[in-house]
């Protein structure tokens, strides 16, 4: 996960947001934007107005944690590697297809063993396609969830947070987890 940008003063646009609901312009002071903000968090039932701040970041997850990504549509927007015009038997990456291991894995299983085997497998019949004459949006439906691919999302503070109280949890796969983890430092 890579940080990309944020609305220059966040603070400070949600707390001017906020204050319009109010017509308390004349209360802004110095500090006033981070207190109103976190009191903003710690009642989240006025948070309409952290839909004035975005964050946007670059990731590079792998094709199921994509899936659940996206299904936080509202409040977000995505740019996503197109395995529809990506070779990858091309040399800007590196001829190969790159895999993400799953984080509940583990290395030296015969679990993981036979998740290689398949990447292996699945890499082999793409290229087996592409070198047939097959192109890469025909070719790629032999691809399986853990193919990598980057994206660029953007989305509005009230979205992230509903995406972090929603996937950050104990009920949520690892792997998402893990990528709220890494939005969320």
């Amino acid at each position: 996960a890579e940080f990309i940008t944020a609305t220059p003063n966040i603070a400070e646009v949600i707390e001017h947001a906020c204050r319009t609901c109010y017509k308390s312009h004349h209360l802004v002071k110095d500090g006033s934007a981070e207190r109103l903000f976190n009191q903003i968090v710690k009642q989240s039932h006025h948070d309409s107005v952290c839909e004035h701040g975005s964050i946007t970041m670059y990731l590079t997850i792998d094709r199921a944690v994509l899936a659940q990504l996206t299904r936080h549509r509202i409040g977000f927007a995505y740019s996503v590697e197109s395995q529809r015009y990506c070779n990858y038997s091309k040399a800007k990456f590196g001829n190969e297809v790159t895999f993400i291991q799953p984080a509940d894995l583990k290395e030296g299983t015969y679990a993981f063993d036979a998740w290689v085997w398949a990447m292996e497998d699945a890499e082999s019949w793409y290229f087996t396609l592409l070198e047939e004459g097959i192109k890469p949006e025909t070719a790629r439906s032999v691809l399986p969830n853990s193919t990598k691919c980057e994206l660029t999302i953007t989305g509005n503070i009230r979205a992230w947070r509903h995406f972090f109280q929603l996937r950050a949890g104990g009920h949520a796969q690892i792997d998402i987890q893990n990528l709220c983890k890494l939005i969320h430092e």
